[in-house]
């Protein structure tokens, strides 16, 4: 029954990938031009068109210009992708603590530049835990991601619950129950 399912999608590679790519190299060593285009057998001209490309100034300059368009496309697409997920999930704490400070008294401006440091804080090391990551072995990567997310489950408990507790009373330990839960049915699934 599986195969039946898988049948469709393995179709429609070949279909609109599989069989484009493959006319497209077969055309590749031929000789076409507006006179022969339409013909499916054409002269065999081998690797000349490849050759005759590579010594062209203008395929330079195109290729030069899509790698850096790709490049670029990438690192704004993944970065501010990225950018934006950290501002919104830390955006309901920060909005919180900025709250209290400042009904505690704290000047506008101080409470900027403590986010501000924070968040440079962040970004620095976030750039040095990526790089530690890719020489870091297996288990001590684990056990980095397992300090982590200790990590993040004290400053919950130390931040939020206290303020949920206060608010919210007992509902906020029954919902903070719930969400553990659901949290590791859904690790467990996976």
């Amino acid at each position: 029954m599986l195969r039946v399912f898988l049948l469709l999608p393995v179709v429609y590679l070949v279909a609109l990938i599989g069989v484009p790519i493959a006319y497209n190299t077969a055309m590749s060593v031929q000789e076409v031009n507006l006179g022969n285009i339409s013909a499916f057998v054409r002269p065999f001209v081998g690797l000349e068109n490849y050759a005759t490309i590579v010594v062209d100034p203008t395929f330079r300059k195109v290729l030069a210009n899509s790698l850096i368009f790709v490049v670029a496309n990438v690192v704004a697409q993944v970065g501010l992708g990225l950018l934006v997920a950290i501002f919104v999930s830390n955006l309901p704490e920060a909005i919180g603590s900025a709250t209290e400070m400042e009904a505690a008294g704290t000047e506008r401006r101080s409470i900027l530049r403590l986010w501000i440091a924070v968040a440079a804080i962040c970004t620095i090391a976030t750039v040095v835990g990526y790089a530690l990551a890719d020489v870091t072995s297996g288990d001590f990567r684990a056990l980095i991601d397992g300090f982590a997310a200790g990590a993040l489950i004290v400053m919950l408990i130390d931040s939020m619950v206290p303020d949920a507790q206060k608010k919210a009373g007992l509902t906020a330990g029954l919902a903070t129950t719930l969400g553990f839960a659901v949290a590791l049915a859904l690790s467990s699934v996976s």
